[in-house]
């Protein structure tokens, strides 16, 4: 009985093997540049990878499973895995992305911080690669507001040489992070990070609108080749009154987690900012 229990196993082990195919590719945009920071992820699990500064990509799928295709510029691309027929992805620029306001310099007259920054530094968020983190913060003016820096603090970097990326997303009715503002990557590599770290966006002229904004952070777990069980730690509090997180699996599906978040003093939150001017 023993032998044939480890046959079955075998067995099953087999046929799930070979139920996977490895898919190489490489993503473009539409006149054929190749598409760093693309975020390439199974559907139906939390399996993921994202395109290097060449645009390629290898990950293994299900034959029966699709793969969908995210940058924040492009519309996303999901492929089934059996409709693979070409090793090479095209993705089409988002032309419905907003472009922001122009503010001169001279019109700026205030400046202001808004988010979590003077909270306590109790708790924190330690994700595995292609983890993402949405917080949201409310516009108090309830005016366009130009974001001028990105503050968020890390309680420690880890060992593995991952990147991060800031993003920041529209707020969709209900409260679910929605498209990304930013058309350009803001990348910090791991060992470029600080405890607290400022990322100066005030060149894309994005502004904060009126009913609010998602700030991101997502751990792109870029290179392989280091300490996989040591992760950069996003610095959060447990004082905040309200649950304003969101988390995602590389652009996958957004989830508000409520039980774990909650503590006997509030819900644990990210210390993230933005300072913006108007």
């Amino acid at each position: 009985m023993k032998n044939v229990f480890l046959f079955l196993l075998f067995f099953i082990s087999y046929l799930a093997h070979c139920q996977q195919t490895k898919i190489t590719g490489h993503v473009t945009d539409n006149v054929g540049t190749p598409l760093q920071y693309v975020n390439v992820v199974l559907l139906t699990k939390n399996i993921g990878t994202v395109t290097d500064d060449k645009g390629f990509f290898s990950i293994a799928a299900d034959k029966t499973d699709s793969i969908k295709f995210s940058h924040i510029a492009y519309l996303p691309r999901i492929i089934k895995t059996g409709d693979f027929v070409s090793d090479t992805i095209t993705l089409k620029e988002n032309l419905n992305k907003l472009t922001g306001v122009v503010i001169k310099g001279s019109t700026s007259k205030k400046k202001i911080r808004l988010g979590f920054y003077n909270k306590d530094r109790s708790s924190g968020f330690d994700f595995g690669p292609g983890n993402e983190i949405a917080v949201f913060l409310t516009n108090p003016v309830k005016k366009s507001l130009w974001i001028k820096f990105i503050t968020f603090e890390v309680k420690q970097k880890g060992d593995y040489g991952s990147a991060l990326r800031v993003r920041l997303l529209k707020k969709t009715e209900p409260m679910i992070p929605g498209e990304d503002l930013l058309t350009e990557n803001y990348i910090i590599e791991n060992q470029n990070l600080l405890k607290t770290n400022t990322i100066d966006i005030s060149k894309s002229s994005v502004y904060l609108p009126p009913e609010g904004i998602f700030v991101v952070i997502e751990w792109m777990g870029f290179y392989q080749d280091k300490d996989k069980k040591s992760y950069p730690v996003l610095q959060a509090n447990t004082s905040t009154k309200e649950n304003l997180v969101w988390i995602n699996y590389r652009d996958r599906r957004w989830v508000r987690p409520e039980t774990f978040l909650l503590t006997k003093n509030g819900y644990i939150t990210p210390n993230i900012s933005l300072t913006v001017s108007y």
